[in-house]
């Protein structure tokens, strides 16, 4: 290497002697410096990030009893839903099987669904929401015939007359009519409907309180209808080669079931309340003996009878259900009680009184008897157990009427109203003027003169 590149090479080394002297001159100069300018001595960028790194005890402790306290709130929040987890599940499956019943029924009735049923439904709800409740009226006016029916209906008034039917509502005004041509005009009642029909004809119509369900023309002559309290209904007529025949409607108006007898005619007719049971009393005349029969249908079944009681020398009255538990008949000497098996349980004859009417309440049986030739008499009492009690009346009966709890006699000279444990309610009223009595479900009674009802209550003062 000659002489010039060593020069270069020198030259580009860094000067040792200078850059010391540069520190030297440095450290001089920050000792050299006024105390009072002096700044407060800031902690590097070092001792900074370490003092960052150091944990603070006091900052440690309140995220400590923090943490505590959040882990608690959350263990409590986590019981809770642990406890409601097996009531939502409960409430989902019972939610999931009412919509797939729901479902189920919508396809299986699909074909059955109608204006009327869902008017039906409507008058349902509004009935048992009691929307009839504020309707209180003292008097219905109407005008009267003399082949005039008259029904005590949901705590107002049904009229039929030869050429029209009208439902009067609570209040006394007229909620529904619809012209009819019956030239001897019969009625029967339910809860919710109401069947008017020519007997000895062919034509019924069947209404609710503001329209015609059903109407028509029977196959052949009408001799007596019943119905039950939810309006399915059975038909007695005559058919051709037959002493009677009895057709059951359910309570959406489908034909469920047919009985014809051969010998015997039907007299009454009772269906229980759910119209799977069907009790009828018929009588077979021959010679100068009448007989009487009870028979006892399942109406879901065509088989045999489910029991036939032979009542030889005696004319049935009549056949109804006390509280859907018990059947009960009554004929020209007696009152039978039976099981809904067809089980006789109990007989109360009338000895040497004559039978002048009967009625029956919710669960009792009430037989209005002859007393004695100066008029008045007795009103029997009977439950599914028999006869229970009795009490007198004074005058000659009228009408007799049972609602609920209640039941209403109508003499010549007065009004009175008796509960079903036999005791009068209240003191007796007078009615010169009725000449018959409705009794209504709430205790009060229907008293029907020439052109007007009245409302009585009784009193217990």
């Amino acid at each position: 290497m000659d002489e010039q590149d060593r020069t270069t090479e020198r030259l580009k080394r860094p000067d040792r002697s200078q850059s010391r002297n540069r520190s030297q001159n440095r450290n001089r100069s920050r000792l050299e410096q006024p105390e009072q300018s002096a700044q407060p001595d800031r902690p590097s960028r070092s001792t900074r990030q370490d003092r960052l790194k150091r944990p603070d005890r006091s900052q440690q402790k309140i995220v400590s009893i923090d943490s505590r306290r959040g882990g608690h709130a959350r263990r409590l929040r986590r019981q809770r839903r642990t406890r409601a987890r097996p009531i939502r599940v409960i409430l989902l499956v019972v939610f999931i099987s009412v919509l797939v019943a729901g479902l189920f029924h919508f396809f299986l009735y699909r074909d059955q669904l109608s204006e009327t049923l869902f008017r039906d439904i409507y008058s349902r709800l509004r009935y048992s929401f009691g929307s009839h409740s504020d309707e209180v009226a003292e008097t219905f006016s109407y005008d009267d015939y003399m082949l005039s029916r008259f029904a005590s209906f949901q705590n107002g008034l049904v009229l039929l007359s030869g050429d029209r039917l009208v439902v009067y509502g609570g209040s006394g005004d007229e909620k529904y009519g619809v012209d009819c041509g019956f030239a001897r005009p019969a009625l029967a009642v339910s809860d919710r409907m109401v069947l008017a029909y020519d007997r000895g004809g062919r034509s019924f119509v069947l209404t609710d309180n503001n329209s015609t369900i059903m109407d028509g023309e029977w196959g052949d002559v009408l001799y007596t209808v019943c119905m039950n309290d939810d309006g399915a209904f059975a038909l007695i007529s005559g058919e051709r080669g037959y002493a009677s025949v009895c057709t059951v409607f359910d309570d959406r108006q489908r034909e469920k079931f047919i009985w014809k007898s051969g010998s015997h005619y039907i007299l009454d007719a009772a269906l229980s309340p759910s119209a799977g049971l069907l009790t009828l009393v018929s009588c077979e005349g021959g010679g100068d003996q009448l007989n009487g029969r009870v028979t006892f249908l399942d109406t879901g079944s065509e088989e045999n009878p489910i029991a036939v009681h032979e009542l030889p020398g005696t004319m049935p009255w009549g056949v109804g259900f006390l509280e859907g538990t018990f059947c009960f008949v009554v004929t020209d000497d007696s009152a039978l009680i039976f099981s809904l098996a067809g089980q006789l349980l109990a007989e109360w004859r009338f000895e040497d009184r004559e039978l002048l009417s009967f009625c029956a309440g919710d669960n009792f049986l009430a037989l209005a008897l002859s007393g004695q030739r100066d008029g008045g008499g007795e009103l029997a009492f009977l439950d599914g157990a028999g006869f229970y009690g009795k009490t007198s009346y004074s005058g000659h009966l009228l009408s007799l009427s049972a609602a609920g709890k209640w039941v209403g006699l109508l003499t010549d000279g007065a009004v009175s109203v008796y509960g079903a444990d036999t005791e009068p309610c209240g003191q007796p009223m007078s009615a010169a003027d009725a000449k018959a009595v409705l009794m209504r479900s709430d205790g009060a009674a229907l008293l029907l003169a020439s052109n007007t009802a009245t409302v009585f209550t009784p009193s217990t003062g």
